[in-house]
């Protein structure tokens, strides 16, 4: 067990001055050569915020995998599902009827349309050889092979968004940007794709991080990040010897799959 601990006064969210410290619990390989698990834990201020982080390697190959149950009391958690997947993460969002909501396309072929949303504002999309990219916008995002709708993005051009318009138009919203747990999707300047789930954490704060901290997440700047579904459909599964399982708390609609490629 590696530990860093990196003790910093910044400038860090809307201009507020927070202490902040970050230390490395875990570290290894992933299976298959696929890259590199992180176990982090940064405290800001005097709150503790554990990120278990995924960087992948080139040879990986991604997939959506939609459950076919269209009640959620008979859907599966991820450990229950009969796919095959080094890696799996929970996808987009769903309805209370247990649709998806937005666009979903799979093989070009669309399942679902996109949303009119200033929420849901990009999409995780992939090419014929299952290779990762994000899209900003809807343009981006409706020509793809596979896409997922999802938002808000929370990096872009290496900086991290403003959300005060959407609690502006929207007090309810408010809970949305606070404390939740979070699936993020995010790719480097280089082109090299992150995946994270994280502990309960306000969405500009892991913005900030992932803005500020890039090397942490073993890559040297971060280009763009995601939003993935978060709260009680967090969830991300490595089939180590022994796996790891940070369990959705309710089966979700969409997965993204991971493999060698």
């Amino acid at each position: 067990m590696k530990k860093i601990i990196v003790l910093i006064i910044l400038i860090l969210i809307y201009g507020k001055s927070i202490a902040l410290t970050y230390q490395t619990v875990e570290e290894k390989p992933l299976p298959h050569a696929l890259g590199f698990f992180k176990h982090l834990q940064f405290n800001i201020n005097t709150n503790a915020i554990d990120i278990y982080c995924v960087k992948l390697s080139p040879d990986y190959q991604a997939r959506l995998y939609q459950q076919p149950e269209t009640n959620q009391i008979l859907a599966n958690y991820i450990n229950q599902l009969n796919q095959t997947f080094t890696i799996a993460i929970n996808g987009g969002f769903y309805t209370p009827e247990y649709q998806p909501v937005g666009l979903l396309m799979d093989h070009n072929k669309k399942i679902n349309s996109w949303a009119k949303s200033s929420l849901l504002s990009g999409c995780v999309r992939m090419n014929a050889k299952g290779k990762l990219s994000i899209g900003e916008n809807k343009s981006e995002c409706i020509k793809a092979w596979s896409a997922l709708q999802a938002g808000p993005v929370i990096l872009s051009q290496g900086n991290s968004m403003q959300f005060h318009s959407f609690v502006n138009q929207s007090p309810r919203l408010q809970d949305f940007f606070n404390e939740n747990y979070r699936t993020i999707v995010a790719m480097s300047t280089q082109q090299e794709i992150i995946i994270l789930v994280t502990s309960p954490v306000k969405l500009n704060d892991i913005a900030g991080i992932l803005q500020h901290f890039p090397k942490a997440f073993m890559v040297n700047k971060i280009k763009t990040a995601i939003n993935l579904d978060g709260g009680s459909s967090t969830g991300l599964y490595i089939q180590f010897a022994t796996p790891f399982y940070f369990h959705e708390k309710k089966p979700v609609k969409t997965f993204i799959f991971f493999n060698p490629s």
